[in-house]
């Protein structure tokens, strides 16, 4: 742009802001704060993560192996749904304010590229859950397969052979 308007060019030197051409000391307090806390979050919670992750092997003695399984099954998602929020949340959100506060030139382009990878991180969070949680996968499997077959399309049929009861518990059947 500068290159086609020239007078431009002086006029984004002396205010290389993204915020309207503003570069007073309140504007850049406030990237400085909203920085901060950006980052500050993110370490928040990587360490309660950590430390539920220490409570759940902690307590690994008084959990079934099946609550024990899924509580890892969903520590797994939960991570990686932690470190998409970062990527593609507060790693552009972060970026861009940072290079306001540099003046960086060509920040109106990455600000729109900024816009489209926060676009994106509903869909990459649904993807996360369909994949790591086994219940949505397994539901999900079962949708593709209905219109599978309604397409008229061959379903491979999983057939489960059930070699003990589905209860197990000790006490008489009258009674329950």
């Amino acid at each position: 742009m500068t290159n086609e308007f020239p007078v431009l060019k002086e006029i984004f030197e002396k205010h290389p802001s993204i915020f309207g051409y503003e570069a007073t000391d309140n504007l850049i307090k406030y990237i400085i704060i909203i920085t901060s806390c950006l980052i500050s979050l993110s370490i928040s919670i990587v360490f309660l993560y950590l430390n539920f992750l220490r409570i759940l092997r902690k307590n690994k003695q008084h959990l079934s192996s099946g609550t024990y399984n899924m509580q890892l099954m969903l520590m797994k998602a939960l991570f990686i749904q932690i470190a998409i929020f970062g990527l593609l949340l507060v790693l552009p959100i972060t970026s861009a304010y940072t290079l306001t506060l540099f003046g960086f030139k060509q920040m109106p382009v990455f600000s729109l590229i900024a816009i489209a990878i926060l676009g994106t991180h509903a869909f990459v969070d649904f993807c996360v859950l369909s994949y790591f949680v086994r219940s949505y996968r397994e539901y999900i499997k079962s949708l593709v397969n209905k219109v599978k077959k309604k397409l008229g399309l061959k379903v491979k049929e999983v057939v489960l052979t059930q070699v003990a009861p589905s209860t197990s518990s000790d006490m008489p059947s009258r009674y329950r």
